[in-house]
């Protein structure tokens, strides 16, 4: 999990707290010097409840809090061709160098040797 960033949630990016529950943050300005932020967090259950934050997205004075908030992470998805490897020490496959948008342009992009076509999954 990337760590909270006013600017980049000021500016509309994704929040969640540390344990991956959805947050809308109603208000970055309260004017209380310790917690200006305040925002509705939406449990599992899919209850809402408020709470608020310091500036750095802090639930509590504690070190790491199942409720603090962090930047929310971006999952992508996409194809990469396998091909068989061509490497003397490697056993196997390979993946083509491009990761492509869907499975047709990564077939597309094939050459001849091309065994599959997978979906791959990361999160950034």
């Amino acid at each position: 999990m990337k760590p909270f960033d006013l600017e980049k949630a000021k500016a509309g990016a994704k929040v969640c707290t540390r344990n991956g529950y959805k947050v809308e943050i109603l208000r970055f300005d309260v004017k209380n010097p310790y917690y200006p932020i305040i925002a509705v967090i939406t449990n599992d259950d899919g209850i809402e409840n408020y709470y608020a934050y310091t500036k750095d997205g802090k639930y509590t004075d504690l070190n790491e809090c199942p409720m603090d908030l962090v930047m929310a992470t971006i999952k992508h998805k996409g194809y990469v061709n396998i091909y068989p490897s061509d490497n003397i020490f490697t056993i196997g496959y390979k993946t083509g160098s491009n990761i492509f948008p869907t499975k047709e342009k990564a077939m597309q992009a094939s050459v001849p040797n091309r065994i599959t076509t997978i979906p791959i999954e990361w999160e950034e």
